[in-house]
């Protein structure tokens, strides 16, 4: 494999006879050491990430000078590394002999690559986050060499458009699941990659020749320890049957090139957003007032976004839960803006009119809700007849809108009876006659007229001059006499 077996091995033989050498040479070394106490090598399934057949984020879209291709998400981010390596040659892991990236040379340029040689308005600062790639608190972030079951790097979500270990160089798990052709289990065997990887290395531009020593690219787990040379995981062809494969390469080696990795929101293979608009009821939060999508939002500055009018409610007030109202958005972005809104007030005043006496018996004036009223009901008053709607009176159903002020207003006639009083001269007739209406109740007392010349007097076959009378409609009929004197 790639340490001092390849660089024997890398003669120009017969193929069969080249890797039967190698893979000789390789077990003929120091029994491999791991720098840390790794996990167990036993394979574990993947299951925080969903590893895919990647899309390719053009340069333009990046800000880079080169396409990034997506190896894996999880949750609303993705793994991406660049397609071309950084242009800055092949280089040492570091100078010192060692494999330890948190400490190397190699990690430096990576850094230095993010944070000062990448454009600083890239779009790629505004979509990456920060995780645990290189964490030394978390057991195994760097990974180990011939291990799929550590250095799964993790993104925290926590935006980050500069800074270090923002950009890091993938794992030999993440490289062998993600992105290779094939990977060692141990210093003198390899696999094949899962088909996704293979898929996803095929779009990475190589960095040179696919041939010994002009292929690869560092990672950042530490490799096995071949006697006393130190390496580091690497990809690349080891040998002409181990294409792309995951293996490791010296330290101090220069011919490794630096692929850097990112963890981003996936919103970055988008140039829209969507924006949802929604406006409730501030006392009944669940009472949706109106709705409303802005599908595909162009990338970039929105609003003011203001809320809609809505028939009896005052202008809606920002929930203080909303998304902004304007800002920028981002490719992938939801923004979700909220208004309450209040009920809004109008004013009912209800007049009940004593028609009998043309006098307001009593006048209420309330403030409602803006919106449906009624209906409103009338008063039921003893020896009243049922009340009327009066001319002018506003409905008593209906709806009222803000600052509007109603009036409804009830007449309420007393209950009546009729009165006839007849005035008949004895012998000659009739010559006069009142006939009215009377409430209900007592009437009386009624007396003859002041005739000159005649005396009157009270015709004791008619009803009485004084009385009660409670039957609404009734007719009572009294009559007078008058006879000359």
């Amino acid at each position: 494999m790639h340490t001092h077996t390849i660089k024997r091995a890398s003669s120009k033989k017969v193929l069969s006879v080249f890797l039967a050498a190698a893979l000789l040479i390789t077990m003929l070394l120091p029994l491999p050491q791991v720098a840390e106490a790794a996990p167990p090598a036993k394979p574990t399934p993947v299951d925080r990430y969903s590893v895919v057949d990647g899309r390719v984020l053009p340069a333009a879209l990046a800000g880079d000078t080169s396409d990034w291709v997506e190896l894996a998400r999880s949750g609303g981010y993705s793994l991406i590394v660049r397609k071309n390596v950084l242009p800055i040659g092949q280089v040492v892991f570091d100078t010192r002999n060692i494999s330890a990236y948190n400490i190397s040379s190699v990690r430096d340029l990576v850094n230095n690559w993010f944070k000062n040689t990448l454009n600083k308005s890239a779009r790629l600062r505004n979509f990456t986050v920060t995780s645990n790639a290189v964490d030394m608190k978390v057991a195994g972030s760097l990974g180990y060499f011939a291990n799929i079951s550590a250095g799964y790097s993790t993104p925290t979500g926590i935006k980050a458009s500069t800074g270090d270990d923002i950009a890091f160089l993938l794992s030999f798990s993440e490289a062998a699941m993600f992105c290779s052709r094939q990977y060692a289990t141990t210093t003198t065997t390899y696999t094949t990659s899962p088909a996704l990887a293979v898929k996803n290395f095929v779009k990475l531009t190589p960095p040179g020749p696919e041939v010994h020593m002009k292929d690869f690219w560092w990672l950042r787990s530490e490799g096995h320890l071949a006697g006393s040379t130190k390496n580091a995981c690497s990809v690349g062809t080891h040998a002409t049957p181990m294409t792309g494969c995951v293996y490791a390469s010296s330290s101090q080696a220069a011919y490794p090139y630096v692929r850097p990795a990112l963890w981003v929101n996936s919103g970055i293979f988008q140039t829209w957003g969507t924006i949802n608009v929604i406006g409730v009821d501030a006392d009944n939060p669940d009472v949706e007032l109106y709705s409303y999508t802005l599908n595909e939002y162009p990338e970039g500055p929105y609003g003011p976004i203001g809320p809609n009018d809505v028939r009896f409610f005052l202008p809606g007030v920002l929930d203080p839960d909303s998304d902004p109202i304007s800002g920028t958005l981002l490719g992938g972005d939801v923004i979700d803006i909220k208004y309450l809104h209040t009920r809004g007030t109008a004013t009912i005043t209800v007049v009940h009119y004593d028609l009998w006496n043309v006098w307001e018996i009593d006048r209420i004036t309330e403030s409602v809700p803006a919106g449906p009223y009624g209906p409103i009901e009338p008063w039921i008053l003893p020896d009243f007849d049922p009340a009327i709607v009066l001319d002018g009176s506003d409905p008593l159903v209906g709806e009222i809108d803000i600052d509007e002020h109603f009036y409804i207003i009830f007449g309420y006639g007393k209950a009546v009876f009729n009165v006839i009083i007849k005035h008949e001269i004895v012998g000659e007739g009739e010559f006069w006659v009142d006939d009215f209406e009377r409430p209900t109740g007592s009437y009386g007392p009624y007396i003859p007229l002041d005739l000159y010349g005649y005396k009157g007097y009270w015709d004791d076959t008619s009803d009485p001059p004084v009385g009660e009378c409670w039957i609404v409609g009734s007719t009572i009929i009294i009559r007078f006499l008058y006879e000359p004197l």
